[in-house]
């Protein structure tokens, strides 16, 4: 279920397949990924949506970010660069 702050998201979606923390893989400096291991290294995440598989980041750092569980497959249908709306649950590609 995704938070109702976030219930009408609009931005480009940056996608992580490897597994990310917000433990000293984040800049909050930068506003982006400074884990070197992450596939998404150096990307900002300002004005972004980041597609991973979970975090942590709300109980560690107090960071409100749009969560929404969807399958194995849809996730994997997922590509950086694509402008999407998150909207009544539901992603959509723009």
């Amino acid at each position: 279920m995704i938070h109702p702050k976030f219930n009408n998201t609009v931005g480009t979606l940056i996608v992580s397949h490897e597994p990310f923390s917000f433990f000293g893989g984040f800049s909050f400096k930068t506003g982006s990924i400074a884990d070197t291991r992450s596939d998404v290294y150096q990307e900002a995440l300002k004005d972004k949506i980041l597609a991973i598989g979970s975090i942590v980041a709300e109980k560690m750092y107090g960071l409100n970010l749009p969560i929404i569980s969807i399958s194995e497959d849809d996730y994997q249908l997922l590509k950086t660069g694509l402008f999407v709306r998150i909207n009544n649950e539901i992603i959509e590609v723009m």
